[in-house]
């Protein structure tokens, strides 16, 4: 242990480290947040109304950082808010079969950066923030949208690849993250609900959503490979 602590402290004492106190940054996300529910109705659609649609993949993020470096110190504070989207579209019989997600998310996160030199920073970081989601569903003649939000958490870790004096850096991260959206408000809907062509059991508007007598939720939970760009002044 004592010669591992010694190897950081010989690391972060190299000469021409940097300890930037802001930075700003821009990240691009791909979420494997499975949406189990949604598959559900879609994969009903097929086999009921000979849909065409396709389940959910994963979803595409697109974040930006603020972030500020304690003076001398391995802690930096972020913040960082993100928007995603997923979606799947198709046609059955009758009228057309499509679903989608979108929404964003803001989370604050400490990192600590546990490595570094002038050219390379190895970091872990934590932290816990808020999703909103905002949902579509239509399936033939009935439509419905709604929405939900939901505390969370994430974890990680990562690295920093710079050059140009250090300033700038490109960005590898894998977090987990945990934040499901158990409960959803149907915000509008046309159509009649539950009937022959939809697999919801209750789409009331300023209600929640229910898939077979139970709430309808959606994931953004999930493993979340991240690259990015870093500016650092």
């Amino acid at each position: 242990m004592n010669k591992i602590l010694l190897s950081i402290a010989f690391i972060l004492m190299l000469p021409g480290v940097s300890f930037a106190q802001m930075s700003l940054g821009g990240q691009l996300t791909l979420a494997s947040s499975g949406q189990t529910d949604y598959d559900n109705l879609i994969q009903s659609a097929r086999s009921d109304n000979s849909a065409s649609t396709s389940e959910l993949g994963s979803m595409l993020e697109i974040s930006g950082t603020w972030a500020y470096r304690f003076n001398g110190s391995i802690v930096s504070m972020m913040f960082r808010p993100s928007y995603f989207t997923v979606g799947s579209d198709g046609n059955g019989t009758p009228g057309s079969y499509d679903y989608s997600i979108s929404g964003f998310t803001l989370f604050g996160i400490t990192r600590f950066t546990a490595l570094e030199n002038n050219y390379f920073k190895f970091f872990l970081q934590t932290g816990i923030g808020w999703g909103f989601v905002n949902g579509s569903i239509k399936e033939g003649s009935v439509d419905v949208d709604f929405a939900g939000n939901n505390v969370g958490f994430l974890g990680g870790i990562g690295a920093e690849f710079c050059f140009g004096g250090s300033a700038h850096c490109m960005a590898i991260e894998g977090n987990i993250r945990y934040l499901p959206v158990n409960r959803n408000i149907v915000e509008s809907v046309s159509g009649t609900c539950p009937s022959s062509d939809t697999g919801l059991s209750q789409c009331t508007d300023s209600r929640e959503l229910e898939l077979n007598d139970r709430d309808l939720a959606v994931s953004l939970s999930g493993i979340l490979g991240t690259i990015g760009y870093t500016y650092y002044f």
